[in-house]
């Protein structure tokens, strides 16, 4: 994206740093047979030979782990989008959150709770732009592509460095197993990479990528060169700091809707207990009946008496002829029956998409 995102100052791994964590690894005993070892999807004994899928691999499995990660991106060369990532997950049922600091990102903020679903970018401006789905309705795919739009610069660029034209070696010391990738000098005829002072890729079985230490000199022609340094560490097994288990306090920006019936359920007391207004340029849709959840069977509101519904302020949703949202409730009440077999579930747009099970409490659903 453009320039000007906010932003962040990031720890280091465990508190030994990414590069400090990549030596470690380096000196575990190795062996030199492959035939044993099962490689995952998108590597073989050659490297990477699909970066989309090696990606894909590591993103399920790691899923699974409690960990903390970090990468980073250097660069000398014009365009090239650098920058910081740390990531977080309690096992395969706990919250996973991805903090990105680079100015040309999707998002600078994925989380995966048990109720929430958020991809964000929170601009220097105090803007927000993201995608924030609460409740039982969250769509699976939806959060896999914002993360993957988010994190395709950590990995699919790392995985086309010529990973398998140097050597290979198994640490089958513990499971599960791990290649390790080492390349000393640039392959023969590489039409760029002129230096390598490290390069190494270490993955295991799962596909689970353990870490990246790759820093390279560039020469592209005409005289130009430039110092370039990819560098990513897992830390299996350590929990992740407090401020990687929750969302980001973005997340708390969006307006969010708590519902009150009135009128034998024809009308419907909406009041905004987020921090931001609801504007009427918002789109507003809800369904209250749950059929409707699989179908995507959401109701617009078109006739809109209020031109924002300000935090803590409280707005009637009626039938009147047509579907309005109005200041007051409707003096000899609503037209239609709005109540349905569940809590009405809402989406609208705030710099961005919101869906929000107002049987929440605010992003509490449980």
């Amino acid at each position: 994206m453009m320039g000007g995102v906010k932003r962040r100052e990031f720890l280091a791994v465990g508190g030994v740093g990414v590069v400090g964590m990549t030596s470690g690894c380096t000196q575990q005993q190795r062996t030199s047979a492959t035939t044993d070892f099962a490689f995952p999807a998108g590597v073989s004994s050659d490297g990477v030979d699909d970066p989309q899928a090696a990606m894909r691999g590591h993103l399920l499995n790691a899923a699974s782990l409690t960990y903390t990660a970090e990468f980073r991106r250097e660069s000398e060369r014009p365009g090239r989008d650098t920058g910081m990532m740390r990531a977080g997950n309690v096992g395969p049922n706990g919250p996973r959150r991805w903090e990105i600091d680079t100015d040309r990102t999707a998002y600078t903020d994925v989380y995966r709770g048990s109720d929430i679903l958020y991809a964000g970018t929170e601009w220097g401006d105090g803007n927000l732009t993201s995608i924030l789905e609460v409740g039982s309705t969250m769509r699976e795919r939806q959060f896999e592509r914002s993360r993957d739009a988010a994190l395709r610069w950590v990995f699919v660029e790392s995985f086309h460095l010529p990973f398998g034209t140097g050597s290979l070696s198994i640490q089958d010391d513990e499971e599960p197993a791990v290649a390790v990738f080492s390349v000393e000098e640039p392959p023969e005829g590489h039409p760029t990479i002129e230096r390598i002072e490290n390069m190494e890729l270490a993955v295991d079985e799962r596909g689970v990528v353990r870490h990246i230490d790759a820093r390279y000199t560039l020469d592209n022609g005409g005289g130009a060169k430039y110092e370039e340094v990819s560098e990513y560490a897992m830390d299996v097994g350590r929990d992740p700091p407090a401020e990687l288990r929750g969302p980001p306090a973005s997340a708390n920006e969006y307006p969010r809707l708590d519902v009150e019936w009135r009128d034998e359920g024809r009308v419907m007391a909406v009041t905004n207990t987020g921090n931001r207004p609801l504007k009427a340029f918002a789109d507003l849709r809800f369904f209250t009946d749950e059929e409707a959840v699989s179908e995507r069977g959401y109701r617009l509101v078109d006739r809109l008496e209020l031109q924002e519904l300000k935090p803590d302020t409280t707005g009637y949703i009626y039938v009147s002829g047509s579907l309005t949202l109005a200041g007051e409730p409707p003096a000899s009440g609503g037209e239609e029956r709005l109540r349905g077999d569940r809590p009405p579930v809402f989406r609208y747009g705030a710099n961005g998409q919101v869906i929000y099970d107002s049987a929440c409490d605010g992003l509490d659903c449980s």
